[in-house]
């Protein structure tokens, strides 16, 4: 395949294994990472957003929690 891989649908890609789905969704004002059930990995999404971005603004949200091996770096007061 050359070029960009397109898709129109606002769930538009599910990432699927025996237990859980992962979904990549653009609902034109966000993006998000959303998880399926425990045991329904062709389910609908849950309630849980981990990863969230505001297309207009390019603000990054972290729904659930955040955990860091590491150091942070920052630019600016945190």
């Amino acid at each position: 395949m050359t070029g960009e891989l397109i898709n129109s649908s606002a769930n538009a890609y599910r990432l699927k294994q025996s237990n859980y789905g992962v979904i990549l969704r653009n609902d034109n004002n966000s993006f998000w990472i959303l998880l399926t059930n425990s045991g329904s990995p062709s389910g609908s999404y849950n309630s849980l957003r981990p990863f969230r971005i505001n297309l207009p603004d390019g603000r990054v949200t972290i729904g659930n929690g955040l955990s860091v091996t590491g150091t942070i770096v920052g630019s600016s007061t945190i």
